[in-house]
């Protein structure tokens, strides 16, 4: 055998190795890429702080700003407000997706959320609820206390938003390296098999 019949078949052993290990590199660097991406979506939600919450509140004009003052107790830049007259009107600015919840006092307390809307906000504003009921547990002819959920979300619907756009994009990403890194059709089908 000469030098250059092992050259030849040195190079043709090399190159299915030479495919399987760009297709390999190529399937660790794409899921890589949507681990990075997924990271930068879903941090946001386990370190973001609440700020300018719009809420809408209803009810009289003095109980409307009692509320008010006590929802600036929690923080002065947590919560934005917005006076309404009643129920309806604060489940129309809901379902318009112009305030993220609201509480409405009357003959009961109303706190009206939309967890397809914001989860956390939802979750906040049920807390609020139940630190209102624990006030008036002991007051006698004291206002019932209520949640309700206007705009209710599926059970893995905030979850399933978050992922995707992470998941479209690393999709895209493996598409776009895969045609520009294999040359010819027989590395794309070397690509493909498993």
């Amino acid at each position: 055998m000469s030098v250059r019949e092992m050259s030849e078949t040195t190079q043709e052993d090399e190159a299915p190795t030479t495919s399987w290990l760009k297709a390999s590199a190529l399937g660790i660097g794409v899921a890589l890429l949507v681990g990075l991406f997924a990271t930068a979506f879903l941090w946001p939600m386990g370190s973001a702080e609440p700020r300018d919450i719009e809420l809408a509140i209803g009810g009289p004009e003095q109980t409307r700003q009692t509320v008010v003052d006590q929802l600036n107790a929690q923080g002065d830049d947590v919560f934005s407000t917005v006076a309404v007259e009643g129920t309806a009107e604060a489940v129309a600015l809901i379902e318009k997706r112009e305030v993220h919840g609201a509480i409405v006092v009357g003959e009961q307390v109303e706190v009206l959320t939309t967890s397809a809307g914001s989860p956390q906000v939802a979750q906040l504003l049920t807390q609020l609820a139940e630190q209102m009921k624990a006030q008036t547990a002991d007051v006698p002819q004291a206002p019932e206390v209520t949640v309700t959920d206007v705009v209710p979300a599926g059970q893995a619907g905030p979850a399933i938003n978050m992922i995707m756009l992470p998941s479209v994009i690393g999709g895209i990403a493996g598409s776009v390296i895969t045609v520009l890194v294999v040359q010819s059709p027989s590395e794309y089908t070397a690509c493909s098999e498993p």
